[in-house]
């Protein structure tokens, strides 16, 4: 097994929703990987603002894409529900950013088209 302090190189990165299936499965990865955890998103402010400090986390917002700007990221990980995934990937990837996120990338095929920049999910013909 490698550890984080075992890599010369170490990825910035953030992470978008620290629900219980991240608190619980993701976070405590971050010990193995060879990220450096620098920021986290999350709709609520309080669990936001508990796990950011357990974590030892300076940046928070409660917006992704305030977050893909800001944060000077190199990846983020994703820990919503898959029916969220586009609407945060996409601005995430347009931003820069290397992108994680567990299966499936959607709720639907339709919803991993493209165009323009726009997801199909949000476009007008729905």
């Amino acid at each position: 097994m490698t550890y984080q302090r075992e890599f010369e190189r170490v990825l910035r990165a953030g992470i978008v929703g620290v629900g219980s299936h991240s608190y619980r499965n993701i976070l405590p990865a971050f010990h193995y990987l060879p990220v450096d955890l620098v920021a986290m998103c999350d709709l609520d402010p309080g669990l936001l603002g508990k796990t950011a400090a357990e974590y030892g986390v300076g940046q928070t917002y409660t917006d992704a894409e305030t977050m893909y700007r800001e944060a000077e990221l190199d990846v983020v990980f994703l820990c919503a529900g898959p029916q969220f995934h586009p609407a945060l990937a996409i601005p995430a990837l347009q931003a820069g950013l290397h992108v994680w996120m567990e299966k499936p990338p959607a709720m639907r095929a339709l919803h991993l088209t493209v165009t323009d920049g726009v997801p199909a999910a949000t476009r007008s013909e729905r």
